[in-house]
C-alpha cells in the first residue's frame, strides 16, 4: 500500500483524527504513528511540530531499529540541522553500527511558520521505484496534513496570546492577523484542490474514487473557510470617507506618550480617503506600535503626503538608546509575527499597498500608499 492513493486517503481520514486538545508532543506522537501505519514497508516514522531549541521528535519504528540507543541519538542530532525552509523532500543517509537506512523529511513550514517535519526511514536496499513512490507520498502527506496543522498552529498563538495578554487590544490583534491568514490558507486550499482535480483526470479509473475522497475532504476544510472569508468580505465593504491626518492625529493623542518620542509633519490639508475607517485606525496604530520596537527612545517621525493622486504614510525611525547587556527583541517573536501579519491583513482591508522595512534595534521606515480617491478596494 506504501505510496499509493489508498494510503493518502487512509491518511486524510487519520488526520481529522488527530486530537485537538492534545499538547504539542502528544499531536505528534498520533501523527508519527498514523504515518508509520500507512507505509509498513518503512523501518520507522516521526514527526517534529514545534521549533524549540531541544525539540520534541516522535518516532514510531521497528522493534528492532528501536532498541538501539545510537539509531535515536544519530537521528536527533542529523535532523537537528534540518532547514524547515525547506520546500520539498530530503533525504540524508543515516548509519548507526552496520546498519545504513535512507531517511526522507518532508518540511510542513508554510503560512505561519509552523515549525516541523515528516520523516520516513527506509531500507538502503529498498528498490529505486518504491523509494520514488514514498518520496511523492511523503510530500503530498505534508501538504495533506499542513492545513491541519497551520489552523492549530493559528490556535495554538491564539491561545498563548490571550492567556498572556487579557486587554482586549491583543484580541483585536489576533483577529486582524487570522483575517489575512485565513485568506492565504484559502489560496493554498484552492492550489491543491486544482491538482487534485488534474491528478483525477489523468488517473486510471480504479484511482478516481480514491481522490475524489480527498477532494471531499478538500471541499470540507473550504466550506469552514468560506464563512470566515464572507465575514471578512462584509468589513471590506463596510466603507466611510475619512482624514487620513485626521485618524493619524486621533491615534497619536490616544497611544503617542507610550510609543515613545514621536514628531509629525503632516499634510496642510485634508487627505481623503473612501475605506473602512476602523481598520484603518488600528493599521495606523499598529504601524506606529511596530516602529516603536526599534529601542528605548525610539525617534519616531510621521509624515502624509499626496502626490500622483496617491495618499501615502511614512513612519521614519531612528533606533534609540540601549542599556548595557540589553539586546532588542527578535522580530520572530510570536508577537512580532503576528503584528506584521495583523498589519498586512489591516492594509488588504483598507486597501493599503504595505511596506516594512524596520527591525528591531536598526530602524528603518514604513509606508501605507492608498488611492486618493477610493471607489473601489
Amino acid at each position: 500500500m506504501d505510496g499509493s492513493f489508498e494510503a493518502l486517503k487512509q491518511w486524510c481520514q487519520g488526520v481529522r483524527r488527530i486530537r485537538r486538545d492534545g499538547d504539542t508532543a502528544d499531536r505528534a506522537m498520533e501523527i508519527a504513528a498514523l504515518l508509520r501505519q500507512v507505509t509498513p514497508t518503512a523501518k520507522f516514522a516521526a514527526c517534529r511540530l514545534d521549533a524549540q531549541p531541544r525539540p520534541n521528535l516522535a518516532v514510531k519504528h521497528e522493534e528492532a531499529v528501536g532498541h538501539n540507543g545510537a539509531f535515536l541519538e544519530q537521528l536527533r542530532r542529523q535532523l537537528g540541522d534540518f532547514d524547515t525552509a525547506q520546500s520539498a523532500v530530503v533525504s540524508f543517509p543515516l548509519r548507526y553500527g552496520e546498519t545504513e537506512l535512507t531517511v526522507l523529511v518532508a518540511p510542513v513550514a508554510h503560512i505561519s511558520r509552523c515549525h516541523g517535519f515528516l520523516v520516513l526511514g527506509l531500507a538502503a536496499d529498498m528498490p529505486e521505484a518504491r523509494r520514488r513512490d514514498l518520496n511523492i507520498f511523503l510530500d503530498l502527506a505534508a501538504e495533506l496534513v499542513r492545513p491541519y496543522l497551520e489552523l492549530d498552529n493559528v490556535q495554538r498563538v491564539l491561545t498563548a496570546t490571550t492567556e498572556a495578554h487579557r486587554e482586549s487590544a491583543d484580541l483585536v490583534l489576533v483577529s486582524d492577523a487570522l483575517g489575512g491568514i485565513v485568506h492565504d490558507l484559502n489560496n493554498s486550499l484552492n492550489s491543491m484542490m486544482l491538482q487534485a482535480s488534474l491528478v483525477q483526470l489523468k488517473a486510471a479509473e480504479s484511482l478516481r474514487e480514491d481522490i475524489a475522497v480527498i477532494r471531499h475532504e478538500g471541499g470540507q476544510a473550504a466550506e469552514r473557510l468560506a464563512v470566515l472569508q464572507q465575514f471578512r468580505e462584509l468589513s471590506r465593504q463596510s466603507r466611510s470617507t475619512t482624514d487620513l491626518n485626521t485618524m493619524v492625529r486621533d491615534v497619536l493623542a490616544a497611544d503617542g506618550e507610550k510609543l515613545g518620542h514621536i514628531q509629525h509633519a503632516l499634510a496642510d490639508r485634508p487627505l481623503t480617503l473612501s475605506t473602512n475607517t476602523g481598520a484603518l485606525k488600528r493599521l495606523i496604530a499598529l504601524l506606529l506600535r511596530i516602529a516603536s520596537s526599534a529601542g528605548r527612545d525610539a525617534e519616531i517621525g510621521v509624515t502624509t503626503i499626496e502626490q500622483n493622486q496617491r495618499v501615502q504614510l511614512v513612519i521614519e525611525v531612528k533606533p534609540g538608546r540601549r542599556l548595557d547587556g540589553e539586546t532588542p527583541a527578535e522580530s520572530s517573536s510570536v508577537v512580532g509575527q503576528i503584528e506584521r501579519l495583523a498589519a498586512q491583513s489591516l492594509a488588504r482591508l483598507t486597501g493599503a499597498e504595505l511596506t516594512i522595512s524596520v527591525e528591531p534595534g536598526t530602524g528603518g521606515s514604513l509606508s501605507a500608499v492608498w488611492r486618493a480617491s477610493v471607489n473601489e478596494l
